[in-house]
C-alpha cells in the first residue's frame, strides 16, 4: 500500500528520479526511517543514482536526542548510506526563542546547506497524511483562506514529500513488516504543542465520525490548492493586462468579485513583502476602497489615492516656497505669470476663470508654495471651505502629486490652487480690471 501511494504521488507531481541524487532528512522517528529505508532499498527500481541521509540533532532532549542520532548513524553505517550530521549548539538555541517556527527554520537551513554540499537534486522530508490533516486543521482554527487550507505541498522547489498520502498507521506497518528500527520522541506525547493537541484530541474525534477523515481532509486540501492556483493565475492575468508598472487599476479590484479582489491585491503586494498576512491585505483593501495609502513593510507603501494603485518606496514630502510669484521656478515645477488689463471684448471670463485671480483683490505680499499641514481653502468653485487634504484625496492624487500642486497665497491666506481655481472673494468677474493669469509647466 505504501509503495503504491508513493509511486502515485511521484507520478502525479512529475517528479523525475531517474539518475538523480536524493537526500533524505531523517530524524530517527518512524516516518523518516521508513522514508530512508524505502528509497534506499528501492533505488535501483526507481532509477536513483544515489540515496543520502542527513540528521539534525536539536540537542533539546538530552540523552534521548543523542539516542536518535545514534540510531540514524548505526542504520546508515550498517547499510553504507552516506550521512551528514549536525547538532544545534548553545549559541544557535540562545540566539532566539526556541519556538516551533525557529526550530523549523534551523532545520530547513541545515537541509538546504546539506543539499548544496552533497549536490543533491531532491531533498525528501517525511511529512505524512496525518501531518497534512493536522496542518489544515491548525490553519483553519487560526483563520485561513484557500492558500492555507491547501495544506502541505507535495513539492516545493527541490523539496519533495513522497509520504504525504500515507497515514501514520501505514508507515508503522511498513516499519514492522520490513524490520525498520525507529525512535519514539517523548515530546510527541505532550499537549504543550498545538499540533499534539490536534493529534491527540481532534483527529480521533473526526475519525470516530468518519473513518476516512484523513483522506477527506486531504481531498479538501487538494481542492483548496486548485482553487488557490486558479485565483492566483486570474489575479496575475489582470495585473499584467492593466499594464501598470508596480500596480493595477483601482477599477480592476473594485469591479472584481470576492475573493478575486483580494487575490489581485495579495499577488501585487506579495512581490514586495513576503507572504502578506490577512491583516495586511485587509489594510490594503481598506486603503483601496477609500482611496488612501498604507504601509506594507518598512519604507514600502501601497498608494491608492489615484485611479491606479501603485507600490512605492518611502516618499519624502517636498517643501516648495514660499517664493515671490514674479520669480517662481523651483521644486521641479515652474509657473509663468501674466499680468494684464482685462479686455471684455477679447477675453472670455469663462475660459480665464480657472487660471486667474482678480489682481486688485490681492492683499499684501503674494507667494507661491505647495501644501502645508492644516491648509484650508475657501473654494469659489465648490462654494465652501475644505481642507486641501480632503480636496486632494477626493481627486485621488498620489502623495507626489499632492506635493507638486502649486498654491498662491497672500496676507489673507490661500487665494488660488492649481486645478481648483480661485478662492472666494478673489475670483474674476464683470467688474475685474486687471487679471493675474497662471501658466503652469
Amino acid at each position: 500500500m505504501l509503495s503504491e501511494k508513493v509511486s502515485r504521488l511521484i507520478d502525479n507531481n512529475g517528479i523525475d528520479l531517474k539518475g538523480k541524487r536524493l537526500l533524505c532528512c531523517v530524524s530517527g522517528g518512524a516516518d523518516s526511517m521508513a522514508l530512508l529505508h524505502y528509497f534506499f532499498f528501492n533505488r535501483g527500481r526507481l532509477g536513483l543514482r544515489e540515496v543520502l541521509a542527513c540528521h539534525l540533532n536539536h540537542n533539546l532532549r538530552g540523552e534521548e536526542s543523542d539516542s536518535d542520532e545514534n540510531l540514524v548513524r548505526e542504520f546508515c553505517g550498517s547499510n553504507g548510506i552516506g550521512l551528514t550530521v549536525s547538532r544545534l549548539g548553545t549559541e544557535e538555541l540562545e540566539a532566539g526563542a526556541v519556538s516551533e517556527d525557529r526550530l523549523r527554520k534551523l532545520r530547513y537551513d541545515f537541509f538546504e546547506q546539506t543539499g548544496d554540499s552533497t549536490c543533491s537534486d531532491y531533498i525528501a522530508t517525511a511529512h505524512t497524511l496525518n501531518d497534512n490533516a493536522e496542518t489544515v486543521l491548525f490553519r483553519l482554527a487560526r483563520g485561513t483562506g484557500f492558500r492555507g487550507a491547501s495544506g502541505i505541498p507535495a513539492t516545493r522547489g527541490r523539496f519533495i514529500r513522497p509520504l504525504l498520502s500515507c497515514s501514520r498507521q501505514e508507515i508503522e506497518e511498513y516499519c514492522e513488516e520490513n524490520g525498520v528500527p525507529f525512535c519514539i520522541d517523548s515530546s510527541n506525547e505532550s499537549d504543550g504543542y498545538s499540533r499534539n493537541v490536534i493529534r491527540h484530541h481532534v483527529i480521533p474525534v473526526l475519525k470516530d465520525l468518519n473513518a476516512h477523515a484523513l483522506e477527506a481532509l486531504e481531498n479538501f486540501a487538494s481542492l483548496s490548492g486548485e482553487a488557490d492556483s486558479y485565483f492566483v493565475s486570474e489575479a496575475e492575468r489582470i495585473i499584467e493586462s492593466d499594464g501598470i508598472k508596480d500596480g493595477f487599476r483601482r477599477a480592476s479590484v473594485l469591479g472584481a468579485r470576492a475573493p478575486l479582489d483580494r487575490y489581485i491585491v495579495r499577488e501585487l503586494i506579495g512581490r514586495y513583502c513576503s507572504d502578506p498576512d490577512r491583516l495586511t491585505v485587509d489594510r490594503c483593501m481598506d486603503a483601496l476602497r477609500r482611496g488612501g495609502r498604507t504601509e506594507l513593510t518598512t519604507g514600502i507603501y501601497l498608494d491608492c489615492s489615484a485611479d491606479s494603485c501603485k507600490v512605492e518606496r518611502e516618499y519624502t514630502p517636498r517643501s516648495i516656497g514660499p517664493v515671490a510669484f514674479d520669480s517662481f521656478d523651483g521644486g521641479g515645477r515652474s509657473v509663468g505669470f501674466e499680468l494684464r488689463v482685462l479686455d471684455p471684448e477679447r477675453d472670455s471670463l469663462k475660459d480665464l476663470f480657472p487660471y486667474c485671480v482678480d489682481y486688485d483683490k490681492l492683499t499684501g505680499v503674494a507667494y507661491v508654495r505647495n501644501r502645508r499641514d492644516g491648509d484650508r481653502f475657501p473654494s469659489y468653485y465648490r462654494g465652501c471651505t475644505k481642507s486641501l487634504k480632503k480636496i486632494f484625496s477626493e481627486k485621488h492624487y498620489s502623495a507626489e502629486k499632492k506635493d507638486s500642486i502649486l498654491i498662491l497665497t497672500d496676507d489673507t491666506g490661500i487665494v488660488w490652487v492649481e486645478g481648483e481655481g480661485p478662492a472666494q472673494g478673489k475670483q474674476i468677474g464683470p467688474e475685474t480690471k486687471t487679471v493675474l493669469r497662471f501658466n503652469t509647466l
